[in-house]
């Protein structure tokens, strides 16, 4: 599938329970990143509260008006607790979300659009969509692919296995991965020998396990990857280019 790519990315964690250096930044349990391309910028699921939300873009000095779209990984209250801020100041945008009825209901009472994904739905040049449905709960995933570098994978919570979202996003792509940013939701470090050899298969540079990843996956990833690991945290801001990553 052909989606393009952009010349750059910048990626900010607005809200995640692991703390960062910026000490006015509130950690809380859950997760929101905002992606922003050369024409184009998104927010990739909401956290647990719609202040905290507000806060920390304050802080960050994220401009919501230029927040084009929503993306819900999925519709545990985590990801989406902050969207009744985004009502109250982007009323009718654009909120792309799995195909989960009470999810969709719940978009369509505060006010905004819900856009079902039933399949890979490209957003903007190099921004796609895709769901990767597990047995149990419907969760998408947001694919940015920077031209010259490779792909970037914003995760939610990886429900369904982050092997099984790599190996989707390779499937639909075919462009190389270079880096995952976003929850690995694994079960326990029986899980990382299975994980590490995804990250291997596909070649993935840089690995940012956040959110619902746990302290004991982070630790062992740092032991046994080397320098693809990155400790992400709230406030981190990352830049894309054809160059390379920078971490700000």
């Amino acid at each position: 599938m052909q989606i393009g790519g952009s010349e750059k990315a910048q990626v900010i964690v607005v809200v995640d329970n692991f703390p960062g250096v910026d000490e006015r930044l509130i950690p809380r349990w859950g997760l929101s990143i905002y992606l922003e391309t050369k024409n184009f910028a998104l927010l990739f699921d909401t956290g647990p509260n719609p202040n905290i939300l507000a806060h920390n873009m304050d802080i960050l000095n994220i401009d919501v008006n230029k927040i084009q779209c929503i993306v819900i990984s999925h519709s545990h209250g985590d990801h989406t607790g902050g969207l009744s801020f985004l009502a109250k100041v982007r009323p009718r945008i654009p909120v792309y979300i799995p195909p989960n009825l009470s999810l969709k209901r719940f978009v369509e009472k505060l006010n905004l659009i819900p856009v079902i994904v039933n399949k890979p739905t490209v957003i903007d040049e190099g921004i796609i969509v895709i769901n990767a449905n597990s047995n149990y709960i419907w969760e998408q995933f947001l694919l940015v692919n920077v031209s010259n570098l490779g792909s970037i994978i914003l995760v939610g919570c990886s429900h369904p296995g982050i092997e099984k979202i790599v190996r989707k996003a390779h499937q639909i792509t075919q462009s190389n991965i270079y880096a995952i940013i976003g929850g690995l939701h694994t079960a326990g470090i029986g899980d990382i020998g299975r994980i590490i050899a995804s990250f291997n298969k596909y070649n993935i540079s840089a690995v940012f396990p956040i959110h619902c990843s746990g302290n004991d996956v982070r630790y062992v990833l740092n032991q046994r990857i080397g320098n693809r690991y990155k400790d992400g945290h709230v406030g981190m801001r990352v830049a894309f280019s054809s160059s390379g990553i920078k971490i700000l």
